[in-house]
């Protein structure tokens, strides 16, 4: 997303802003944040999306952006959600895997879509360690006819399963 997301989302939010504001709003997180939090109340989901991946590259500057991440972990675009789920893990490195957890695993079990089940194991291994209890859901892929899926989990099980051990 970087400068091009924010500008978009702004844009979209306040009408035709010069660029040079911008590129200043962007250097200044106490301006940046909230008004991308405010954007985050935008109809468009591709504006919304921009918004969730600027919000990710402030990581810890955007914390009070938690609150308004988390819903859009349940949207029902991919691409939403999973932008969500990496900007909340940018913005709550230390806390996110609490509610980031029990979300992928239900999307992982309930999902029939490859590309929302390969970001769902994707996720579950960069978790780490705090993902142990979605080893037995990872290894049930083990046995999917899905090439990918079964790779994938294989990587996910095996980051996890190392992770831990340490």
């Amino acid at each position: 997303a970087g400068l091009f997301g924010m500008m978009f989302a702004l844009v979209k939010l306040f009408g035709d802003l010069p660029m040079l504001p911008l590129g200043a709003i962007q250097g200044n997180p106490d301006i940046a944040v909230p008004a991308l939090i405010e954007t985050l109340n935008s109809d468009d989901r591709e504006t919304a999306r921009y918004a969730i991946q600027s919000l990710g590259k402030y990581g810890v500057l955007a914390r009070s952006a938690i609150p308004a991440l988390k819903p859009y972990l349940l949207d029902s675009e991919r691409r939403v959600w999973d932008s969500a789920v990496v900007a909340l893990k940018s913005v709550d490195p230390d806390g996110a895997h609490v509610y980031l957890l029990p979300v992928l695993t239900e999307k992982l079990s309930n999902s029939d879509e490859r590309e929302a089940r390969l970001k769902c194991v994707l996720h579950l291994g960069r978790l780490g360690p705090f993902a142990k209890s979605a080893l037995p859901l990872l290894r049930s892929l083990l046995e999917v006819e899905d090439k990918s899926v079964r790779r994938f989990a294989t990587n996910a099980i095996k980051r996890i399963s190392a992770e831990a051990s340490r």
